[in-house]
């Protein structure tokens, strides 16, 4: 019996340690970037890894230059692939913050917030349209209906 426990106890514990993947290497993200080459729906797991793992290879103009080709100079990958090489190198300053420092943050939001909405002041908006056709090309406009709309807000 305590074989049994102790065998089920390692299986539910022992993935635990597994939890964080090592971080991409530059032949492993060449070859995602090429894969990207064939198939660019694949650009968010690419992404993804990105931002999971991160990189171990220091960012030089080579790997820029290689992933703005293959990655189709896509904006959301070269920023992906930037983050990582800034999580890279200063790993104590891209740390999240910790969980009570975030609802600090956020508490003192929520308060900066509702207080700029106090401070907004009340708007009255008047809309007025009025739709014109002209038909066959004669630059003939003839309005076809007007419309005003008025918004308040207290």
């Amino acid at each position: 019996m305590r074989k049994l426990i102790i065998i089920f106890l390692i299986s539910v514990f022992a993935p635990a340690g597994y939890g964080q993947d090592k971080p991409l290497t530059q032949p492993e993200f060449v070859r995602m970037l090429y894969s990207l080459e064939r198939n660019f729906s694949e650009k968010d797991s690419v992404i993804d890894a990105l931002r999971r793992r991160g990189i171990d290879f220091v960012l030089n103009d080579g790997i820029r230059s290689l992933a703005r080709n293959k990655g189709k100079n896509d904006r959301e990958l070269r920023r992906a692939l930037e983050e990582a090489d800034r999580r890279r190198r200063d790993p104590v300053a891209s740390a999240p913050p910790s969980v009570k420092e975030a609802d600090q943050i956020l508490k003192k939001t929520r308060q900066n917030t509702l207080a700029a909405v106090e401070e907004m002041p009340d708007f009255v908006v008047k809309q007025q349209i009025q739709r014109s056709a002209a038909y066959a090309g004669t630059n003939n406009f003839q309005t076809l209906d007007r419309l005003i709309v008025a918004v308040s807000y207290r």
